[in-house]
């Protein structure tokens, strides 16, 4: 189980590195509460000292973090019309992004995959997942949609591979395709569109709890 706990948390590092690049902190510091908030369950604690695992864990993310900072720099530097400390912050955000996901790519060697990993249990849990994507859709809140919904896609991946139609791994993919047009709907405010995705999900759940026996 700890395995599936930190695969869950690298995912949640990857989605970090992704707010990064689009440069949204707001993003960031959501997806870095949920983060830290898996370090302690994990661990059973916070703070670290260099040379244990909670170290490395926390360090990377720290490390995301500072980036913000260059990002900041270069800005100012715009502004000011400084080129040349412009540079300077280009050349720091781009290297340290760079040696920032090297340790993360590093960190998988915390967590391996098992090839007699009990699959019901992942197919739980992506179940689990898409139960809170449908409530982020149904209240239009589309910010923390989108960050669950890039979990949820690598997660169908990871455990299905290459699907079409009619393989189980479509089922799931077409499940979370109407969560996306309950999202959509609601934020468009068509009652008869929510209706049929809202009714087709119903149904399409209880196929996908025939996949959790």
């Amino acid at each position: 189980m700890i395995d599936e706990r930190k695969k869950e948390l690298y995912n949640l590092l990857r989605n970090l590195s992704f707010e990064v690049i689009h440069k949204d902190k707001s993003s960031f510091l959501r997806v870095r509460e949920v983060y830290d908030a898996l370090i302690k369950e994990i661990f059973n604690k916070t703070r670290f000292r260099k040379g244990e695992e909670g170290f490395e864990w926390t360090d990377v993310a720290n490390r995301l973090w500072i980036i913000f900072d260059y990002m900041d720099m270069e800005y100012n530097a715009i502004k000011e019309g400084n080129f040349e400390k412009k540079g300077e912050a280009i050349i720091l955000r781009n290297k340290s992004l760079d040696d920032v996901i090297s340790k993360i790519d590093a960190l998988n060697r915390f967590f391996k995959e098992d090839k007699n990993f009990n699959l019901r249990t992942r197919k739980k849990r992506l179940f689990e997942e898409f139960e809170e994507l449908y409530k982020f859709a149904k209240k239009g809140k589309r910010e923390e949609y989108d960050n669950l919904n890039r979990d949820c896609s690598e997660k169908v991946t990871e455990i299905f591979g290459e699907f079409r139609k009619g393989d189980e791994g479509f089922e799931w993919d077409l499940a979370k395709n109407m969560i996306l047009g309950i999202l959509l709907a609601r934020i468009n405010k068509n009652k008869n569109l929510l209706k049929h995705y809202e009714d087709s999900l119903k149904k399409q759940k209880k196929l996908l709890r025939t996949y959790l026996k």
